[in-house]
């Protein structure tokens, strides 16, 4: 349910407490207030493209991630998708793991964006890798096997 003016006026307060905090500290916040402030209220499964779909650049990746995965994209991410359009964004943030673990469905989307078969295949793994069998089976195993078997999950 999207937050009432009130709310957001002291959710951007808050905001801006943070970032001068971290600022006075050395350090920076990598979120746009724009991309915050449009990610708070998000249903955790079903998400309205509408809500974010006038933001560009980074605004638009932060509150993408936010709304997604609750957390920011990490450098790495941000780097890869710098060049990228909105569509190839989402196409993207569908092909985690994390996307189909969690059901995603983004609605009002011009896109078509559906997890991809890497995001299908690591979600479904995830539930093997939880396993309380699968755990029995891997302890009783070798410490490089399990080691093995434990990157393959990360």
């Amino acid at each position: 349910m999207p937050a009432n003016e009130k709310d957001l006026k002291v959710y951007a307060g808050l905001f801006e407490h943070v970032k001068e905090t971290l600022k006075e500290n050395g350090q920076m916040l990598n979120c746009d207030e724009t991309g915050f402030i449009n990610s708070i209220g998000t249903a955790p499964k079903k998400i309205s493209y509408k809500e974010f779909e006038n933001l560009e650049g980074e605004a638009f990746l932060s509150c993408a991630f936010l709304k997604f995965f609750q957390r920011l994209p990490l450098d790495e991410e941000k780097e890869k998708c710098a060049s990228l359009s909105k569509e190839e964004i989402l196409k993207y943030l569908s092909n985690k793991a994390s996307y189909s673990i969690r059901g995603i469905e983004l609605t009002d989307c011009t896109y078509k964006v559906k997890p991809g078969l890497r995001g299908k295949i690591l979600g479904k793994a995830s539930v093997v890798a939880s396993s309380p069998k699968l755990r029995k089976t891997a302890k009783k195993m070798p410490a490089g096997i399990q080691n093995k078997i434990r990157g393959t999950f990360r």
